[in-house]
C-alpha cells in the first residue's frame, strides 16, 4: 500500500516484454562461484526495454479501448503528484499519455492568487468559474484521446459527487473509453503540511 493511500498492485502486475536483443554486460565479468546471481537472472539493476506494447486493457485494447483516470482527493493529498508519476511510467511502456490538471486551466486563465471565498461552495460566481475550468480540461481530454491519446489522467479535487456523476456521463458519452477512479487519502498532518506550504 503506498503511503498516499493507493495501491500500485495493478500497474506494477503489467507482465513486461524484454527485447531479446538486449546485452547482459554482467555476462562478461567474471565472479567467483559463490552466491552471486547475475543481474540478468533478477532482473535487477539492466535495462529493460519494451519491443511493444504491453496488454492493459486486455481484449478492450485490441479493440480501441481508451482509459480514463479520474483523480479524487481533498488538496495536498498527493493526486498530482500520483498523476505525473502513473503518466510517466505508462509513457515509459509506450502508452500515449497525458495529465488534464483542472488547477493549471484556473491559473492560466485566471490567474494564481485566489482567496478562500474563490473555493467556497456558497461563491456561485467562484462554483462556474472552477466548473468552466473543469469544462476546458474535460474538452481538451477528450480531444486528446479521441486523436492520438491512449490514457488520459483528469486530475483535480472531484471530491463531490455531482463533480464525479457529471464526469462519469461526459465520459460515458464516447464508447470505447473505460473510466477508473482513483482516490489519494492521507492523514499524515506533516505531509499535508508540507504539500500546502
Amino acid at each position: 500500500m503506498h503511503e498516499l493511500g493507493i495501491s500500485m498492485a495493478r500497474l506494477s502486475a503489467l507482465p513486461r516484454r524484454i527485447s531479446s536483443t538486449m546485452s547482459n554486460p554482467a555476462s562478461e565479468v567474471e565472479h567467483p562461484a559463490s552466491s552471486y546471481i547475475p543481474p540478468s537472472s533478477h532482473n535487477c539493476c539492466v535495462p529493460q526495454e519494451y519491443d511493444k506494447k504491453t496488454d492493459l486493457f486486455h481484449e478492450g485494447r485490441n479493440q480501441g479501448g481508451k482509459l480514463v483516470v479520474i483523480m479524487v482527493g481533498l488538496p495536498g493529498r498527493g493526486k498530482s503528484y500520483m498523476a505525473r508519476k502513473v503518466a510517466r511510467y505508462l509513457n515509459w511502456i509506450n502508452y500515449s499519455t497525458r495529465v488534464f490538471n483542472i488547477g493549471n486551466y484556473r491559473r492560466k486563465l485566471l490567474g494564481a492568487d485566489h482567496s478562500a471565498k474563490f473555493f467556497d461552495p456558497d461563491n456561485a460566481d467562484g462554483k462556474k468559474q472552477r466548473m468552466d475550468m473543469a469544462e476546458a480540461a474535460m474538452d481538451d481530454m477528450l480531444q486528446y484521446l479521441s486523436n492520438e491519446g491512449e490514457v488520459a489522467i483528469y486530475d483535480g479535487t472531484n471530491s463531490t459527487l455531482e463533480r464525479r456523476l457529471w464526469i462519469q456521463d461526459r465520459i460515458s458519452q464516447t464508447d470505447g473509453f473505460h473510466l477508473l477512479f482513483i482516490e489519494s487519502i492521507c492523514e499524515d498532518e506533516r505531509i499535508i503540511e508540507r504539500n500546502i506550504m
